[in-house]
Formats: C-alpha cells, structure tokens, sequence
C-alpha cells in the first residue's frame, strides 16, 4: 500500500506523512487489525516508481532499465534499482 510517508521501521510510526494526522501513528498495525489481513507499506512515489517500472511506460519506451526515478509533485521522489527492491 501506498502512503504519504514512510514507515518508521523501528518505531513502527509512520513520519513525515503530508497527511498530518498519520504521523506517529502504526498505520500498518491499525489496518491490519481492521482489515484481518498482512500487506507491506512504503512511499507513495516508490510505489509509483516499480509500478512504472513493472506495468507502466518503462517496459515498452526503456527496456532493461535499471534505475527509473519518479517524482510527484507535493508528496517526494521514488526510485528504483533493478534487484534492489
């Protein structure tokens, strides 16, 4: 799932959230406990990023790309390496 932030990974808060209210908060622990089921979390312009990469534009315009960088105005920058993520 994508989020405007990141998870903390030793606190397990969520940080830097543009969606104030998220922050310092287990987002992950909380949905899961919700919904009744495990999924992983990371930043929305990463996420982006692979689904470019693995879905989008990338396979059919750059093939054998290995590194795509994204950028969405407002919430940050993605990237990703190939076999990094």
């Amino acid at each position: 799932m994508g989020t405007p932030g990141t998870l903390d990974p030793i606190l397990n808060v969520m940080k830097n959230c543009n969606s104030t209210s998220l922050n310092g908060k287990n987002l992950k622990a909380d949905l899961e406990t919700q919904i009744g089921i495990t999924f992983n979390l990371s930043n929305d312009a990463n996420c982006f990023a692979v689904a470019e990469t693995k879905m989008g534009i990338i396979p059919d315009k750059m093939v054998g790309a290995e590194v795509v960088f994204g950028v969405i105005m407002g919430t940050g920058v993605g990237w990703w390496i190939s076999g990094k993520w």
